[in-house]
């Protein structure tokens, strides 16, 4: 059975059979061999717990592989009642403990509250997951945000009918009833004890427990990629029986027409109007403050339990196959029911979770979301990502400015409630030490004094801190003059924490500060202090009353980006600390001052840009905590996981982006390619008709002759291949200089007058424009005439988005995409590696060199992977870059692309490349 070329397919209606370590896999059809060991790796990962890496082309089918094996090995499991596993793992079990339990510091963080007598850290092993304490009609499980394990007696039996206050972060921890045979958290084994994290999974022997069923999370970059890998899991047979989730942000899910339509602030408002559908249905309840009837309410919230009834129905989409965004944003449209909260009520009995990186690699995220990774089996696709996406999630970038803004807030609210307390007469304490059960009204201004005080000296700081000119150091990063930075080593940022008021000590008092702070931002005051210590010395009204006042002043007032700053500092911090300063070398301060120019009026700061020669731009202090390990942020994922199974088709050289992680992978595939070798044409042209070098280095950026034979390069292309062509080239600025001089040459012209449309891809560009600017290209490469799309490596066109068939018949790469090395990030990350050397090397190159490499040549890989996206698809990968004619270049590039890569004369490049197209037409024909 030919394998089909879209990925639409809903309905399977045959299968082919196949066999793989004990596990019986159906597939919609006849795999290939590649996929077949792309099966039997991932079976063989689940049956011993391991990880598993594969490396395997575009269009060879890899994520239905992935899926239909993992699948099929969690059908088996479900049959048998516990995960199907190797007697070597089933011996492991009953003889020792699973891997170690890493200290996730922030694991389900903003859904646990102290309590009030024990005053227990939040942040221990023991309580990495939160119990249940209510079931709703038997479809989804919420809590009061409080941790029953600490406080079992926080009842109130006068409000039982008040709808719980759900935290708007959509935490919605995992519950026992998500798998089929797992006891509830009352009734779990005593021999758990305070160790067990997995409440939700059920546990049967403490630490050597097997889960009942790991729960599933299939992690991409973008949605638009997720919306692909339903398309694939829904041609599988499995799909029916799944009961799935995805998550994503407001802006793709929320149906509220006024909210959606706004161009910024989406998250905000959101947030007030929830905040304040639900105080009204409280106060209601209660009877206790009359709601005002000019508070503007969202007519889509619902109850917990109302939505769950609505999402949890299986027949959102017919025939029961998985649902993508559209799907969701329909049904929540059909159902007035909205989606973007719909879908996280449902997700803690989800048997797979469909989301993107920063869902599970953003420890806030991950936390506020409740997602238990516990002896999970997380997928990440498009994984050559996943170590920047690490480091940049375990660091802090922002600007002087920021920390101003969030001091001036801060002041105010401070002020504010120190004159609301003082007119209750309630106001005892602002300090971090004095009666925090004693007053709970005073929590939230020790909250934000405590941060007032602390980023107010960190502004003193930075303000006096020296920087020095960067020297020798080019090129200079765009919309940036008169560079100046300072790098300060592990032993200056513990200088600076313990400054500004993070010791070690207050690391826990800290984070207490900022889900306080949470608790305000997310109407959740009511809920996060136990009950019956908070109105000890408060009467209910009064602080009903407070808690709308601190709530509102703070929504108003801190915005979502101010309180990702704060976290972020305090996650650096406690990252900083953790282990006794196992982590501490793995990070950089550093701090930069530069012009930032912008072609926009400037308003003040003129005294002070004069004084280094410029009079327009603006004056930038930027502060930078700087993570240099993906390890950092991957390695408790990978512990906490049953598999990890990383899938890419541009992992290349394996071994680097393995060292890189610092975590095993006992199962490692390196597929081939379907596609024959007659239906690709791959060349590299070291020079142009005149002779001129392809040569895309930053020395040779002033050569005009370069981009003139690099028009005339892609005019003879444009004229040869029909339908679409994409050509690539390494960043925005280079892009603005390749179109002004194709425009001046009249190069543009001379490609719109071969037939084709021209598009490009812009800097900034929002989602909605990226949709349209897809919608045109496509409309015309599929004319006569065809459409040519200019992208960026790295951006959004260059990964994620299906140009099958006649969208890409050509893809054109000028260049090499190598990092800015007078980006700090680049240029320490190279320094950390060439310090911190573990692998063998070339002697002619350090271990910072091999790594941006690699850095280079995986987002060009990822390119040229746009031309082919199955096996009977046909397209030209045409090379202008003369550093590619050396074979030690190209041994950097993927084997199914270096294979057939002949280095070609002009002349001889367009009669083969002529020949190719006609003969591929003729055959179409």
């Amino acid at each position: 059975m030919d394998q089909p070329t879209t990925s639409n397919a809903i309905a399977v209606t045959q299968t082919s059979v196949s066999e793989c370590e004990g596990v019986t896999i159906s597939f919609p059809f006849k795999p290939y061999t590649v996929q077949q060991e792309i099966m039997e790796n991932v079976v063989r990962s689940l049956r011993n717990k391991t990880n598993c890496l594969i490396e395997s082309p575009t269009g060879t089918g890899k994520t239905i592989s992935i899926m239909s094996a993992v699948l099929a090995w969690d059908k088996l499991s479900r049959s048998i009642g516990k995960p199907f596993t190797s007697d070597e793992q089933v011996e492991h079990n009953t003889k020792a403990p699973n891997r170690p339990n890493l200290t996730d510091r922030f694991t389900n963080v903003n859904c646990v509250a102290l309590d009030s007598e024990n005053n227990n850290n939040i942040y221990d092993n023991n309580n990495n997951n939160i119990t249940n304490s209510a079931t709703v009609d038997n479809v989804v499980d919420t809590t009061t945000v409080t941790a029953t394990a600490t406080n079992k007696n926080n009842d109130d039996d006068s409000n039982q009918n008040v709808e719980t206050v759900e935290r708007l972060s959509s935490s919605w921890p995992s519950s026992a009833s998500s798998w089929t045979d797992a006891p509830p958290p009352s009734k779990r084994h005593k021999s758990c004890g305070d160790d067990c994290q997995d409440d939700s999974d059920g546990c049967i022997t403490g630490d050597t427990a097997l889960p009942i069923r790991p729960r599933i999370y299939f992690v991409t970059r973008t949605h638009d990629q997720l919306k692909q890998v339903i398309g694939e899991v829904n041609k599988t047979c499995y799909a029916r029986d799944l009961k799935t989730t995805l998550l994503a942000g407001r802006n793709r899910l929320c149906i509220y027409d006024r909210v959606k339509s706004m161009q910024s602030g989406q998250n905000e408002c959101c947030q007030r109007l929830v905040s304040n559908t639900i105080n009204i249905r409280n106060q209601t309840a209660k009877q206790t403050v009359l709601p005002s009837k000019t508070e503007e309410t969202c007519p889509y919230y619902h109850e917990t339990r109302v939505m769950a009834r609505k999402f949890s129905v299986p027949e959102i989409t017919p025939g029961n196959r998985v649902r993508d965004i559209e799907d969701l944003v329909s049904f929540g449209r059909q159902q007035n029911c909205c989606p973007y909260y719909g879908v996280r009520v449902i997700q803690a009995k989800a048997d797979i979770t469909f989301c993107t990186y920063n869902h599970i690699i953003d420890r806030t995220i991950r936390n506020n979301l409740g997602l238990n990774l516990k002896d999970s089996i997380i997928i990440f696709d498009e994984a050559h990502n996943i170590e920047d996406t690490c480091r940049e999630n375990t660091s802090l970038s922002t600007t002087l400015d920021h920390f101003l803004g969030l001091v001036t807030v801060l002041k105010s609210i401070c002020n504010d409630f120190r004159a609301k307390l003082a007119a209750t007469g309630e106001y005892r304490c602002d300090r971090l030490d004095v009666g925090v059960h004693s007053c709970h009204l005073c929590e939230p201004l020790s909250a934000c004094s405590f941060f007032c005080s602390l980023f107010s000296k960190l502004v003193a700081i930075v303000r006096d801190l020296k920087t020095e000119p960067t020297k020798d150091r080019t090129p200079s990063q765009q919309g940036k003059e008169y560079p100046q930075e300072k790098v300060f080593n592990d032993c200056d940022m513990l200088r600076l924490f313990r400054t500004i008021g993070l010791d070690s000590a207050l690391i826990d008092s800290a984070n207490r500060h900022i889900e306080v702070l949470d608790a305000m931002m997310n109407c959740n005051m009511d809920t996060y202090f136990p009950k019956s210590s908070s109105r000890r010395t408060v009467d209910s009204v009064k602080y009903d009353a407070w808690c709308k006042y601190a709530q509102e002043r703070v929504q108003a007032s801190v915005a979502y980006e101010q309180i990702s700053i704060m976290k972020q500092l305090l996650l650096c911090a406690t990252l900083y600390y953790h282990n006794e300063g196992e982590f501490k070398t793995s990070f950089k301060m550093v701090l930069e001052r530069y012009i930032e120019t912008k072609r926009v009026p400037t308003h003040g700061n003129v005294r002070n840009l004069m004084s280094v020669g410029i009079t327009s731009g603006k004056l930038v202090t930027r502060f930078s905590i700087l993570c240099m390990n993906a390890a950092v942020a991957f390695k408790p994922i990978e512990r906490l996981a049953w598999s990890v199974i990383l899938a890419s088709g541009t992992l290349a050289p394996v071994k680097n982006l393995i060292s890189e992680l610092d975590c095993k992978f006992d199962n490692i595939c390196e597929g081939s390619h379907v596609i024959p070798d007659d239906r690709l044409f791959a060349c590299v042209v070291g020079a142009g008709p005149e002779g001129v070098k392809f040569n895309g280095a930053y020395s040779n950026v002033k050569n005009a002759n370069y981009y003139y034979e690099l028009g005339r390069a892609v005019v003879d292309v444009c004229k040869i291949v029909s339908n679409g062509v994409i050509c690539f080239v390494p960043s925005y600025s280079r892009m603005t200089i390749i179109m002004e001089a194709w425009k001046k040459n009249g190069y543009l012209h001379d490609i719109e007058s071969s037939g084709k449309r021209v598009f490009r891809e812009t800097s900034g560009m929002s989602w909605g424009d990226f949709r349209q600017v897809l919608c045109e290209y496509r409309q015309h490469a599929m004319g006569p005439g065809g459409a040519i799309l200019i992208a960026v490596f790295r951006g959004k066109i260059s990964e994620g988005t299906n140009f099958a068939d006649s969208m890409a018949r050509a893809v054109i790469s000028i260049g090499i995409p190598y990092s800015n090395l007078s980006n700090p990030k680049v240029r320490l990350k190279m320094e950390y590696n060439n310090n911190n050397q573990t692998r063998q090397h070339n002697n002619r190159q350090s271990a910072g060199w091999d790594w941006y490499t690699c850095q280079a040549f995986r987002p060009l890989s990822q390119a040229l992977g746009r031309c082919i996206r199955h096996s009977r698809d046909w397209g030209a990968i045409i090379i202008l870059e003369n550093r590619l004619v050396h074979s030690d270049m190209q041994d950097k590039l993927p084997s199914w692309i270096r294979r057939n890569l002949p280095v070609a004369d002009y002349n001889n490049f367009k009669n083969r490349l002529s020949s190719f197209v006609a003969r591929l037409n003729d055959a179409k024909n």
